[in-house]
């Protein structure tokens, strides 16, 4: 009977065990780098976003929206003490609208596709669903309320009430005209409001990013 080389045998289950485990542990370290990776790149590209719309809210936006609403305020003002001279010009740059949505190109990308959870922080992903899937949407429904009130009030007003070619304010009921721009004026205040809560959560979250982009490099 041939002799058996235990020993051989067993350098060369050994020798399989380590090099099987060595391939398992770099194919877990390259999925663990491309993985962090990714979550870099998803943390970077939020984080543009965010600043570039709240350059949007701070340089544009609230600025335009708080005049609207002062020249609302001057026009009603004029209107109780019966000076109609120069209404029609506050009443104009008044009642239009200037709305911007937060763009939730990424954020849609990353749910869409699964890779939310490649964010391995509870308390940030809450943030940031909390941030596109609340106050970014409900900044956009005081956005849209504001459209229709001015597509189905102030629009037929116009239409109906004045001459467009030779318009005089006085065709206009200025009880009810005063009414609309006192409605108007307090969907503008509402969305402003919560504008200014889109900038200050909107920092945070750039803030919060940051820091966890900072965790993983």
């Amino acid at each position: 009977m041939k002799n058996i080389n235990w020993i051989d045998h067993l350098l060369n289950f050994v020798s399989v065990i380590l090099g099987v485990s060595m391939a398992f542990y770099a194919s877990n370290w390259s999925d663990d780098r491309k993985n962090k990776d990714e979550s870099i790149r998803i943390v970077e590209s939020l984080i543009s976003e965010i600043e570039q719309d709240l350059r949007v809210y701070e340089n544009h936006q609230l600025t335009r929206n708080r005049k609207q609403s002062e020249n609302l305020n001057r026009a009603i003002g004029k209107i109780q003490k019966s000076d109609l001279d120069s209404l029609p010009h506050l009443i104009q740059r008044g009642i239009g609208y200037t709305n911007y949505y937060p763009r939730k190109a990424t954020f849609n990308s990353i749910t869409s596709s699964g890779k939310f959870g490649l964010i391995e922080d509870y308390d940030l992903q809450i943030q940031i669903s909390s941030y596109y899937e609340a106050t970014a949407v409900e900044a956009r429904y005081r956005g849209e309320t504001q459209v229709d009130f001015y597509k189905e009030h102030f629009m037929p007003m116009i239409i109906e009430s004045t001459d467009l070619l030779n318009p005089k304010i006085e065709d206009i009921d200025l009880k009810k005209l005063t009414n609309m721009l006192l409605l108007y004026q307090n969907m503008i205040n509402a969305k402003v409001s919560k504008y200014e809560e889109v900038v200050e959560k909107g920092k945070a979250l750039s803030d919060s990013l940051a820091a966890y982009k900072d965790q993983l490099l």
